[in-house]
């Protein structure tokens, strides 16, 4: 996919969404803490009585001063995740929008927005509600779903935090079995150098654990799509 971002049909909903932010629609201001000290001081903003709502969030670092500030225009399933990326420097990971992710480079305080351009062809695409870096891998696992589908783990590529032209696999596309066998994937956490994923098995009706080696992450890569 390609980046969506600069097209008409997404720079018009970004105009669209402008009315959101005015202040009458304002609900509360709260702060998000961060790992090392850092902290997002998010103003929460709700159209009417709908469903629609989004934020205007300000990053802080350690000694309380600003760094950058954006907006959300879709803020269901948020997430923050701060990496420290193999190449020494800081990133956070986040979404400005429901589809597509953002990355902040801390110390030029510049931000890569991705949004896929299958959302302005009226395709359905991932939906990220959490990442985490895998460092000798230089990868991040992420967390999320196609909407109405079950959860699922996609493995980006993340050696150039700030390219807009990352690849990855879906999980159960790659393992032995794979969606034949399990409906669900769930992050579960590290063992030494392995991934372990909670995957579930309609059939029986039960949860199994999945590992993955960074030789077997290595091996789908070739085959991998753009996002």
């Amino acid at each position: 996919m390609a980046n969506a971002v600069n097209s008409a049909q997404y720079q018009a909903r970004i105009k669209q969404a402008e009315t959101l932010f005015e202040w009458r629609n304002f609900i509360q201001r709260q702060t998000i803490n961060l790992s090392g000290g850092y902290e997002i001081v998010k103003d929460a903003y709700r159209l009417g009585a709908t469903s629609f709502s989004g934020g205007e969030y300000t990053l802080f670092d350690t000694r309380k001063t600003q760094i950058i500030s954006w907006r959300c225009i879709d803020d269901r399933a948020e997430f923050f995740s701060l990496i420290r990326h193999a190449d020494g420097k800081f990133y956070l990971v986040f979404r400005q929008d429901l589809y597509g992710y953002s990355v902040l480079e801390l110390d030029r305080g510049r931000i890569m927005r991705f949004v896929p351009d299958a959302w302005t062809l009226g395709k359905e695409s991932f939906i990220w509600d959490g990442v985490h870096y895998l460092r000798g891998w230089d990868a991040l696992v992420v967390s999320g779903c196609y909407w109405g589908v079950p959860n699922g783990v996609h493995l980006v590529s993340f050696a150039e935090p700030m390219s807009e032209e990352q690849r990855y696999v879906d999980v159960l596309d790659c393992i032995q079995g794979g969606y034949d066998i399990y409906e669900q994937a769930d992050f579960a956490g590290f063992e030494g150098n392995e991934l372990s994923l909670k995957c579930f098995r309609a059939d029986a009706l039960r949860y199994e654990k999945v590992k993955i080696s960074r030789e077997q992450y290595r091996e789908w890569m070739p085959e991998a799509k753009r996002l």
